[in-house]
Protein backbone atom coordinates (compact mmCIF):
# COMPACT_ATOMS: atom_id res chain seq x y z
CA UNK A 1 0.00 0.00 0.00
CA UNK A 2 2.65 2.27 0.95
CA UNK A 3 4.92 1.59 -1.67
CA UNK A 4 1.89 2.15 -4.04
CA UNK A 5 0.98 5.50 -2.78
CA UNK A 6 4.41 6.21 -2.97
CA UNK A 7 5.29 5.73 -6.58
CA UNK A 8 1.88 7.07 -7.70
CA UNK A 9 3.09 10.57 -5.86
CA UNK A 10 6.49 9.94 -7.87
CA UNK A 11 5.93 13.04 -10.13
CA UNK A 12 6.79 16.49 -10.06
CA UNK A 13 2.96 17.47 -9.83
CA UNK A 14 2.26 16.18 -7.00
CA UNK A 15 5.04 18.42 -5.59
CA UNK A 16 3.84 21.50 -6.82
CA UNK A 17 0.19 20.49 -5.22
CA UNK A 18 1.26 19.44 -2.20
CA UNK A 19 3.50 23.39 -2.03
CA UNK A 20 0.71 25.37 -3.57
CA UNK A 21 -1.83 23.02 -0.63
CA UNK A 22 0.83 23.77 2.39
CA UNK A 23 1.23 27.31 1.47
CA UNK A 24 -2.16 28.21 0.48
CA UNK A 25 -3.18 27.19 3.47
CA UNK A 26 -0.71 29.47 5.47
CA UNK A 27 -1.69 32.81 3.56
CA UNK A 28 -5.80 31.50 4.60
CA UNK A 29 -4.75 31.53 8.49
CA UNK A 30 -3.21 34.98 8.30
CA UNK A 31 -6.09 36.35 6.59
CA UNK A 32 -8.66 34.70 8.23
CA UNK A 33 -6.90 36.48 11.32
CA UNK A 34 -7.07 40.14 9.90
CA UNK A 35 -10.65 39.67 7.73
CA UNK A 36 -9.14 38.69 5.30
CA UNK A 37 -7.33 42.34 4.55
CA UNK A 38 -4.29 41.59 1.90
CA UNK A 39 -2.37 44.62 3.35
CA UNK A 40 -1.37 42.32 6.00
CA UNK A 41 1.34 41.25 4.00
CA UNK A 42 2.63 44.69 2.95
CA UNK A 43 3.24 45.45 6.77
CA UNK A 44 3.41 49.02 6.09
CA UNK A 45 4.47 51.28 8.66
CA UNK A 46 3.39 55.05 8.84
CA UNK A 47 7.26 56.45 8.65
CA UNK A 48 7.03 55.54 5.29
CA UNK A 49 3.15 54.63 4.60
CA UNK A 50 0.31 57.57 5.22
CA UNK A 51 -3.18 56.26 6.17
CA UNK A 52 -4.47 60.01 4.86
CA UNK A 53 -3.47 58.37 1.10
CA UNK A 54 -3.84 54.96 1.48
CA UNK A 55 -7.63 54.43 3.38
CA UNK A 56 -8.83 53.33 6.68
CA UNK A 57 -8.98 49.58 5.06
CA UNK A 58 -5.04 49.49 4.83
CA UNK A 59 -3.43 47.98 7.36
CA UNK A 60 -0.29 50.26 8.73
CA UNK A 61 2.04 49.55 12.04
CA UNK A 62 1.98 52.61 14.06
CA UNK A 63 5.53 54.32 15.43
CA UNK A 64 7.54 51.45 12.98
CA UNK A 65 9.25 51.95 9.79
CA UNK A 66 7.70 48.87 8.26
CA UNK A 67 9.49 46.58 6.22
CA UNK A 68 10.61 46.21 2.25
CA UNK A 69 6.70 45.20 1.70
CA UNK A 70 5.57 48.31 1.37
CA UNK A 71 8.64 49.38 -1.22
CA UNK A 72 7.73 46.37 -3.12
CA UNK A 73 3.81 47.46 -3.16
CA UNK A 74 4.46 50.89 -4.07
CA UNK A 75 6.37 50.07 -7.04
CA UNK A 76 4.05 47.83 -8.06
CA UNK A 77 1.53 50.64 -8.25
CA UNK A 78 4.28 52.90 -10.56
CA UNK A 79 6.96 50.31 -11.75
CA UNK A 80 8.90 52.97 -13.57
CA UNK A 81 8.37 56.03 -10.95
CA UNK A 82 10.55 58.98 -10.55
CA UNK A 83 9.05 59.82 -7.20
CA UNK A 84 10.28 59.28 -3.85
CA UNK A 85 6.65 59.97 -2.16
CA UNK A 86 3.34 58.69 -4.38
CA UNK A 87 0.83 56.97 -3.86
CA UNK A 88 0.71 57.32 -0.11
CA UNK A 89 3.99 55.35 0.39
CA UNK A 90 7.60 57.44 0.38
CA UNK A 91 10.63 55.21 -0.73
CA UNK A 92 13.18 55.31 2.22
CA UNK A 93 16.50 54.61 -0.61
CA UNK A 94 14.63 55.12 -4.17
CA UNK A 95 17.43 53.89 -6.84
CA UNK A 96 17.74 50.81 -4.31
CA UNK A 97 14.45 49.87 -4.03
CA UNK A 98 13.78 50.43 -7.80
CA UNK A 99 16.64 48.05 -8.72
CA UNK A 100 14.61 45.37 -7.50
CA UNK A 101 11.67 45.72 -10.19
CA UNK A 102 10.56 42.62 -11.70
CA UNK A 103 8.90 41.08 -8.48
CA UNK A 104 6.62 44.35 -8.34
CA UNK A 105 6.48 43.99 -12.01
CA UNK A 106 4.95 40.29 -11.77
CA UNK A 107 2.84 41.61 -8.90
CA UNK A 108 1.23 44.10 -11.63
CA UNK A 109 0.56 41.24 -13.57
CA UNK A 110 -0.88 38.92 -11.49
CA UNK A 111 -3.04 42.23 -10.31
CA UNK A 112 -4.58 42.20 -14.24
CA UNK A 113 -2.66 46.07 -14.11
CA UNK A 114 -5.39 47.24 -11.20
CA UNK A 115 -4.52 49.18 -8.65
CA UNK A 116 -6.82 47.48 -5.96
CA UNK A 117 -5.86 44.18 -6.98
CA UNK A 118 -1.86 44.69 -6.26
CA UNK A 119 -1.92 43.61 -2.53
CA UNK A 120 -3.17 40.13 -3.83
CA UNK A 121 -0.75 40.58 -6.93
CA UNK A 122 2.04 40.45 -4.59
CA UNK A 123 1.08 37.76 -2.81
CA UNK A 124 -0.43 35.63 -5.55
CA UNK A 125 3.67 35.87 -7.34
CA UNK A 126 4.98 34.58 -4.63
CA UNK A 127 2.72 31.61 -4.71
CA UNK A 128 3.75 31.14 -8.64
CA UNK A 129 7.40 31.12 -7.92
CA UNK A 130 6.99 28.18 -4.86
CA UNK A 131 5.14 26.23 -7.20
CA UNK A 132 8.14 26.97 -10.24
CA UNK A 133 10.80 26.19 -6.73
CA UNK A 134 8.28 22.69 -6.37
CA UNK A 135 8.03 21.92 -10.01
CA UNK A 136 12.08 22.31 -10.67
CA UNK A 137 12.80 20.64 -6.92
CA UNK A 138 10.84 17.29 -8.04
CA UNK A 139 12.54 17.42 -11.37
CA UNK A 140 15.82 17.79 -10.18
CA UNK A 141 15.41 15.15 -7.68
CA UNK A 142 13.83 12.44 -10.34
CA UNK A 143 16.79 13.14 -12.41
CA UNK A 144 19.01 12.72 -9.43
CA UNK A 145 17.49 8.92 -9.22
CA UNK A 146 15.29 10.25 -6.26
CA UNK A 147 11.63 10.39 -5.39
CA UNK A 148 10.13 13.60 -6.29
CA UNK A 149 8.84 14.81 -3.26
CA UNK A 150 12.46 14.72 -1.54
CA UNK A 151 12.47 17.97 -4.11
CA UNK A 152 9.91 19.35 -1.49
CA UNK A 153 13.05 20.48 0.52
CA UNK A 154 13.25 23.66 -1.95
CA UNK A 155 9.99 25.01 -1.59
CA UNK A 156 9.96 24.43 2.09
CA UNK A 157 13.12 26.47 3.23
CA UNK A 158 11.74 27.76 6.34
CA UNK A 159 13.01 31.53 5.30
CA UNK A 160 10.37 31.70 2.16
CA UNK A 161 7.52 31.82 5.08
CA UNK A 162 9.11 35.10 5.84
CA UNK A 163 9.09 35.89 2.04
CA UNK A 164 5.71 35.42 1.77
CA UNK A 165 4.26 36.81 5.12
CA UNK A 166 6.07 40.42 4.30
CA UNK A 167 5.59 40.27 0.42
CA UNK A 168 9.59 39.98 -0.55
CA UNK A 169 11.34 38.83 -3.35
CA UNK A 170 13.53 35.90 -2.52
CA UNK A 171 11.06 33.12 -3.51
CA UNK A 172 10.53 34.89 -7.07
CA UNK A 173 14.66 35.11 -7.16
CA UNK A 174 15.18 31.88 -5.94
CA UNK A 175 12.40 30.65 -8.63
CA UNK A 176 14.38 32.49 -11.67
CA UNK A 177 18.04 31.24 -10.52
CA UNK A 178 16.89 27.70 -10.72
CA UNK A 179 14.89 27.52 -13.82
CA UNK A 180 18.35 29.44 -15.41
CA UNK A 181 20.47 26.54 -14.14
CA UNK A 182 18.43 24.22 -15.63
CA UNK A 183 18.31 25.56 -18.96
CA UNK A 184 22.61 25.81 -18.39
CA UNK A 185 22.26 22.19 -17.69
CA UNK A 186 19.84 21.30 -20.73
CA UNK A 187 22.04 23.97 -23.28
CA UNK A 188 19.21 26.37 -23.74
CA UNK A 189 20.90 29.22 -23.35
CA UNK A 190 18.67 31.89 -24.77
CA UNK A 191 16.51 30.73 -22.05
CA UNK A 192 18.93 30.62 -19.44
CA UNK A 193 20.12 34.35 -20.28
CA UNK A 194 16.53 35.11 -19.56
CA UNK A 195 15.90 33.67 -16.43
CA UNK A 196 19.48 34.53 -15.05
CA UNK A 197 18.40 37.77 -16.20
CA UNK A 198 15.32 38.05 -14.50
CA UNK A 199 16.88 37.08 -11.14
CA UNK A 200 19.20 39.34 -11.22
CA UNK A 201 16.72 42.12 -11.67
CA UNK A 202 14.56 41.21 -8.82
CA UNK A 203 17.44 40.64 -6.57
CA UNK A 204 21.16 41.66 -7.31
CA UNK A 205 22.77 38.76 -5.17
CA UNK A 206 21.94 36.66 -7.91
CA UNK A 207 23.98 38.16 -10.70
CA UNK A 208 26.77 35.73 -8.35
CA UNK A 209 25.76 32.58 -10.42
CA UNK A 210 25.99 34.16 -14.21
CA UNK A 211 29.30 35.61 -12.73
CA UNK A 212 30.37 32.72 -11.56
CA UNK A 213 28.98 30.99 -15.02
CA UNK A 214 31.02 33.09 -16.84
CA UNK A 215 34.32 32.80 -15.11
CA UNK A 216 33.80 29.02 -15.86
CA UNK A 217 33.50 29.67 -19.57
CA UNK A 218 36.19 31.71 -19.64
CA UNK A 219 38.68 29.07 -17.57
CA UNK A 220 36.89 26.48 -20.27
CA UNK A 221 38.14 28.65 -23.14
CA UNK A 222 41.88 28.40 -21.75
CA UNK A 223 41.28 24.41 -22.16
CA UNK A 224 40.31 24.95 -25.34
CA UNK A 225 36.60 24.47 -24.35
CA UNK A 226 35.37 27.31 -26.04
CA UNK A 227 31.45 27.23 -25.87
CA UNK A 228 30.12 30.79 -27.24
CA UNK A 229 26.67 30.28 -26.48
CA UNK A 230 27.60 30.00 -22.88
CA UNK A 231 29.48 33.25 -22.96
CA UNK A 232 26.31 34.97 -23.86
CA UNK A 233 23.73 33.20 -21.46
CA UNK A 234 26.58 33.82 -18.73
CA UNK A 235 27.19 37.88 -19.89
CA UNK A 236 23.57 39.29 -20.92
CA UNK A 237 22.68 38.90 -17.18
CA UNK A 238 25.61 41.06 -16.32
CA UNK A 239 25.24 43.61 -19.12
CA UNK A 240 21.75 44.28 -18.77
CA UNK A 241 21.82 44.89 -15.21
CA UNK A 242 24.27 47.49 -16.11
CA UNK A 243 22.30 48.85 -18.14
CA UNK A 244 19.69 49.33 -15.70
CA UNK A 245 21.81 50.71 -13.26
CA UNK A 246 22.72 53.11 -15.96
CA UNK A 247 18.90 54.09 -16.47
CA UNK A 248 18.69 53.89 -12.58
CA UNK A 249 21.48 56.42 -12.54
CA UNK A 250 19.91 58.71 -14.83
CA UNK A 251 16.23 58.77 -13.05
CA UNK A 252 17.36 59.15 -9.78
CA UNK A 253 20.84 60.65 -10.10
CA UNK A 254 23.12 57.86 -7.75
CA UNK A 255 23.89 54.42 -8.40
CA UNK A 256 21.98 52.08 -6.29
CA UNK A 257 25.42 50.41 -4.89
CA UNK A 258 26.42 53.26 -3.50
CA UNK A 259 22.73 54.09 -1.89
CA UNK A 260 22.55 51.54 0.92
CA UNK A 261 25.49 49.98 2.01
CA UNK A 262 25.26 49.25 4.91
CA UNK A 263 24.84 45.37 4.72
CA UNK A 264 28.38 44.30 4.06
CA UNK A 265 31.53 44.74 6.62
CA UNK A 266 34.49 42.20 7.46
CA UNK A 267 33.90 38.36 7.81
CA UNK A 268 32.18 37.29 10.43
CA UNK A 269 32.27 40.97 12.38
CA UNK A 270 28.94 41.12 11.99
CA UNK A 271 27.76 37.64 13.30
CA UNK A 272 29.98 38.79 16.49
CA UNK A 273 27.59 41.60 16.94
CA UNK A 274 24.35 39.84 16.17
CA UNK A 275 25.34 37.29 18.48
CA UNK A 276 26.29 40.31 21.37
CA UNK A 277 23.27 42.18 20.64
CA UNK A 278 21.22 38.63 21.41
CA UNK A 279 21.43 39.64 25.33
CA UNK A 280 18.68 42.38 25.07
CA UNK A 281 16.48 40.26 23.32
CA UNK A 282 13.40 38.29 25.05
CA UNK A 283 13.86 34.61 25.60
CA UNK A 284 11.59 33.61 22.79
CA UNK A 285 13.44 35.60 20.42
CA UNK A 286 16.50 34.37 21.27
CA UNK A 287 15.45 30.52 21.29
CA UNK A 288 13.83 30.96 17.95
CA UNK A 289 17.51 32.58 16.46
CA UNK A 290 19.32 29.76 17.84
CA UNK A 291 16.55 27.39 16.23
CA UNK A 292 17.54 29.18 13.33
CA UNK A 293 21.38 29.42 13.29
CA UNK A 294 21.28 25.80 14.45
CA UNK A 295 19.10 24.24 11.18
CA UNK A 296 21.93 26.90 9.21
CA UNK A 297 24.83 24.80 10.25
CA UNK A 298 23.36 21.74 10.05
CA UNK A 299 22.58 22.46 6.75
CA UNK A 300 25.77 23.88 5.59
CA UNK A 301 27.70 20.87 7.26
CA UNK A 302 25.71 18.26 5.34
CA UNK A 303 26.57 20.26 2.12
CA UNK A 304 29.93 20.35 3.12
CA UNK A 305 29.71 16.47 3.38
CA UNK A 306 28.45 15.26 -0.24
CA UNK A 307 30.34 18.49 -1.93
CA UNK A 308 32.63 16.55 -3.76
CA UNK A 309 30.34 14.77 -6.30
CA UNK A 310 29.22 15.41 -9.61
CA UNK A 311 30.75 17.30 -11.69
CA UNK A 312 27.73 18.46 -13.85
CA UNK A 313 27.28 20.63 -10.95
CA UNK A 314 30.43 22.60 -11.51
CA UNK A 315 28.43 26.25 -11.52
CA UNK A 316 25.98 25.44 -8.74
CA UNK A 317 28.99 23.98 -6.26
CA UNK A 318 30.97 27.19 -7.48
CA UNK A 319 28.11 29.35 -6.87
CA UNK A 320 27.23 28.59 -3.63
CA UNK A 321 31.01 28.88 -2.33
CA UNK A 322 30.61 32.22 -2.90
CA UNK A 323 27.22 32.56 -1.34
CA UNK A 324 29.01 31.10 1.75
CA UNK A 325 31.46 33.61 1.78
CA UNK A 326 28.49 36.37 1.12
CA UNK A 327 27.11 35.20 4.30
CA UNK A 328 30.51 35.43 6.44
CA UNK A 329 30.22 39.38 5.29
CA UNK A 330 26.56 40.32 6.14
CA UNK A 331 27.08 43.27 8.37
CA UNK A 332 25.01 43.29 11.76
CA UNK A 333 21.56 45.03 10.49
CA UNK A 334 21.21 41.41 9.14
CA UNK A 335 22.39 39.05 11.65
CA UNK A 336 20.29 40.94 14.62
CA UNK A 337 17.73 40.24 13.60
CA UNK A 338 17.14 36.44 13.08
CA UNK A 339 14.98 36.32 10.31
CA UNK A 340 16.86 38.74 8.01
CA UNK A 341 19.94 36.43 8.41
CA UNK A 342 17.18 33.50 7.08
CA UNK A 343 15.50 34.82 4.96
CA UNK A 344 18.36 36.11 2.77
CA UNK A 345 20.13 32.46 2.77
CA UNK A 346 17.49 31.77 0.10
CA UNK A 347 20.20 31.63 -2.81
CA UNK A 348 23.18 29.63 -0.46
CA UNK A 349 20.03 26.95 0.43
CA UNK A 350 18.27 26.48 -2.58
CA UNK A 351 21.90 26.01 -4.30
CA UNK A 352 23.44 23.63 -1.84
CA UNK A 353 19.78 21.69 -2.11
CA UNK A 354 20.95 20.75 -5.09
CA UNK A 355 24.12 19.61 -4.17
CA UNK A 356 22.31 17.05 -1.30
CA UNK A 357 20.11 16.03 -3.92
CA UNK A 358 23.11 15.04 -6.45
CA UNK A 359 24.59 12.90 -3.88
CA UNK A 360 24.19 9.39 -2.89
CA UNK A 361 23.70 10.23 1.15
CA UNK A 362 20.29 9.88 2.25
CA UNK A 363 20.50 9.59 5.70
CA UNK A 364 22.07 12.97 5.92
CA UNK A 365 19.44 14.17 4.02
CA UNK A 366 16.99 12.51 5.89
CA UNK A 367 18.07 14.46 9.33
CA UNK A 368 18.77 17.78 7.33
CA UNK A 369 15.30 17.78 6.25
CA UNK A 370 13.62 16.50 9.31
CA UNK A 371 15.55 19.86 11.31
CA UNK A 372 13.62 21.50 8.55
CA UNK A 373 10.65 20.88 8.84
CA UNK A 374 10.66 21.46 13.08
CA UNK A 375 11.43 24.93 11.91
CA UNK A 376 9.52 25.16 9.22
CA UNK A 377 6.37 24.38 11.19
CA UNK A 378 7.66 26.61 13.77
CA UNK A 379 7.76 29.64 11.23
CA UNK A 380 4.37 28.40 9.98
CA UNK A 381 2.48 28.92 13.71
CA UNK A 382 4.97 32.12 14.37
CA UNK A 383 3.94 34.13 11.14
CA UNK A 384 0.27 33.30 10.73
CA UNK A 385 -0.83 33.14 14.15
CA UNK A 386 1.38 34.72 16.72
CA UNK A 387 2.51 37.47 14.86
CA UNK A 388 -1.56 38.26 13.03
Amino acid sequence: MTKTVARRLNAPIHAVWITLAAYAFFVLVKLALVGFNPTVFINAGDRFAHSDALGNAFMIKTNSDGYDGQFFYRLALTPFTGQVNAHGISLDSPPYRHQRIVYPLLARIMALGRYDLVPWGLVAANLAALAGLAWVGATFAVQSGRHALWGLIIPFFPGFLMSLAFDLAEIVQAAFILLGIRAVAKRQYLLAAGMLTLAGMTREPALIVPGVGLLTVIIGFCRHDRNIRAVVAFAAPLVAYAIWQFALYLDWGQFSALSDSDQITFPLVGLVHGLAALKSMPLKSIVLYFLEMGFLILFTLTVISVYRGNPALRLVRGAWVVYAALQSVLSSSIWEYGLSFLRVSAEFFVLGCLIILASNRSRLLTVAAAGQAILWLVLFVKFSVIDA
